[in-house]
């Protein structure tokens, strides 16, 4: 018996029996499945039923309802087949077969099918072929965008330049792609919108893969700043405020160009690379925010975008710098200028500096060269220490850290990290210098008090490595090696 014998039942008797079976495998199938699978499903099991029902009418089995029947029949089965073998068997496998193929596939296999059903109800093809032709010429010549869409879409399955999950950029649209159809290509944006993109512009146009190589993008911002800074001094501050902000890789490591001169500002590219394309936004946000605090420490200015007319030697005072009664009272809360008169701590009050920290940022970083002394005055801070960034202490306004390096020009021992928004009055090196230059003999006040301060350090870091404290002689000996006393 050949095989179209052993098909005929199927295709021309239609036995109601067979219709059922398929009808009851599309329900199970159905239940099996979910998304658009279920939905396929749900479409083979209703063609099936109407098959099933055009069967029960009267002169059912016979032309043209036969036909009808035989073409519903073969479409269910075609759609049925291609739910269990591709949603269920090879889903469950894990393979993912493009959509294109899948519907290329069913459009052949139905096409075959309906031949066959033709041929057996005596239609002439070799008529309906001819006649099909000039009709598909007339139909070819009036779809000719949507036939390019077509072919592109398939030229996209093959050439596998873009892959579904991948985040893309055409022209000014950019987003993650989730399907390629026959027609179009769907983006998710990052806004949670469906961005629909004729296939014909993928082919044709220039299209930017951020996914290839995969694991990393870079990000430039441009910042701006007044023309009174050295390039070099501002390309530094800038790569620092970006390490360690959230979202940005440490490697490959940032880099900042001086971009451009404009009419107010040299404009600077801080450059920087990220492997989160959903949050690129935040990440860039994140960045601007801790470039404000780094310039704003730094003293530098972002002009506003006018003419402005500055007397050089008039800087513009922050409203920190009026403030003398804070900023004594800070000095004195200081156990290593207990020793100090009401002048001199006015003097070195006069002489320190505001700095503002971002919530995150590391205010001094263990092994740094350094040598000046911070005094909180709003904010908290998070001391850390070792190579496993053990938690030491927790500041608060008032606290001070960094005696060490302001005295004997010591690396700093800790890391200290700012974990709100932080104020820190800055007592640097040449205020100290300049002070003990005049009096030396505080040199040898100071040297009890910084001995005291050393032990107190040691015995919260005492679960810490840390080196033995040195004795009062020491750190005398040291404090004026490092001022040039002797």
């Amino acid at each position: 018996m050949s095989w179209w014998e052993r098909l005929t039942p199927l295709f021309e008797a239609h036995e109601l029996r067979f219709v059922l079976i398929l009808l009851a495998t599309a329900i199970v199938v159905r239940l099996l499945v979910q998304g658009p699978a279920r939905r396929r499903a749900t479409a083979a099991m209703a063609i099936l039923a109407a098959a099933a029902a055009i069967h029960l009418l009267p002169g059912g089995v016979s032309n043209p309802l036969a036909l009808i029947t035989s073409t519903l029949l073969a479409t269910g089965i075609v759609i049925l087949a291609a739910v269990i073998v591709f949603d269920l068997a090879l889903g469950r496998a894990d393979v993912h077969v493009p959509s294109i193929v899948r519907d290329l596939l069913q459009v052949v296999a139905l096409f075959l099918v309906l031949l066959v059903i033709l041929r057996r109800s005596g239609v002439d093809l070799v008529s309906l072929v001819t006649t099909s032709a000039v009709l598909t010429a007339v139909i070819g010549f009036a779809l000719q965008s949507t036939i390019a869409n077509v072919f592109a879409g398939v030229a996209l399955q093959v050439d596998n330049s873009v892959r579904i999950g991948e985040w893309v950029k055409i022209g000014e649209r950019e987003g993650a792609i989730t399907e390629i159809r026959w027609r179009s290509t769907l983006l998710l944006a990052r806004d949670g919108s469906t961005i629909i993109v004729p296939n014909s512009e993928l082919v044709s146009g220039q299209v930017t893969n951020l996914s290839k190589p995969p694991g990393r993008h870079r990000l430039t911002i441009e910042v701006g700043l007044h023309y009174r800074y050295p390039p070099r001094e501002v390309q530094r501050v800038l790569i620092d405020a970006v390490r360690g902000t959230p979202g940005v890789l440490a490697e490959p490591r940032p880099d900042c160009l001086t971009w451009a001169f404009g009419d107010n500002a040299v404009t600077y590219a801080l450059r920087f690379w990220t492997s989160d394309f959903v949050r690129e936004e935040q990440t860039a946000g994140a960045v601007r925010t801790r470039v404000w605090y780094a310039v704003h420490r730094a003293g530098f200015e972002i002009p506003y975008p006018t003419r402005t007319l500055l007397m050089p030697s008039q800087p513009a005072a922050s409203e920190d710098q009026h403030d003398m009664p804070a900023r004594e009272q800070a000095v004195a809360r200081v156990s290593v200028f207990s020793c100090l008169d009401e002048t001199d701590r006015a003097a070195l009050a006069a002489a320190m500096r505001p700095a503002l920290f971002g919530e995150g940022e590391e205010i001094i970083r263990e092994g740094d060269p350094g040598d000046s002394l911070f005094i909180i005055h709003r904010g908290s801070v998070q001391v850390l220490s070792g190579d496993g960034r053990r938690d030491v202490a927790h500041l608060g306004p008032g606290d001070v850290f960094g005696e060490m390096s302001l005295m004997t020009g010591d690396a700093r021992n800790a890391t200290c990290l700012a974990t709100t928004d932080v104020m820190c009055w800055v007592v640097d090196h040449q205020p100290v210098r300049r002070l003990l230059e005049t009096r030396p003999r505080l040199a040898e006040e100071i040297a009890p008090v910084l001995a005291r301060r050393q032990r107190e350090l040691q015995g919260v870091r005492a679960q810490a490595s840390a080196a033995p404290a040195d004795t009062q002689t020491q750190l005398l000996a040291r404090i004026k090696q490092f001022f040039h006393l002797d």
